[in-house]
């Protein structure tokens, strides 16, 4: 408990454009082409709860955002 461990296949999207890729073995991510501005971003992967992160884009310029999910409660 406590680790940080690469979440690899969970679905990162841009709420606002729809647009979405999955992690790589490693968790990371790229979302290309995307127009400057402020956007949400949204991390669902089965077994831990959603997360979302506000972010900014500006000309040019590449962001990094890194997520820290916890585990979903267990339902019956």
């Amino acid at each position: 408990y406590g680790d940080q461990i690469a979440i690899h296949d969970a679905s990162v999207q841009i709420v606002q454009t729809q647009q979405s890729v999955r992690t790589d073995d490693d968790g990371r991510y790229t979302l290309n082409g995307v127009a400057p501005g402020r956007y949400t971003l949204l991390v669902h992967v089965e077994g831990f709860s959603d997360a979302t992160k506000q972010i900014s884009v500006a000309a040019g310029a590449s962001v990094t955002a890194d997520f820290t999910l916890q585990i979903a409660a267990l339902r019956e």
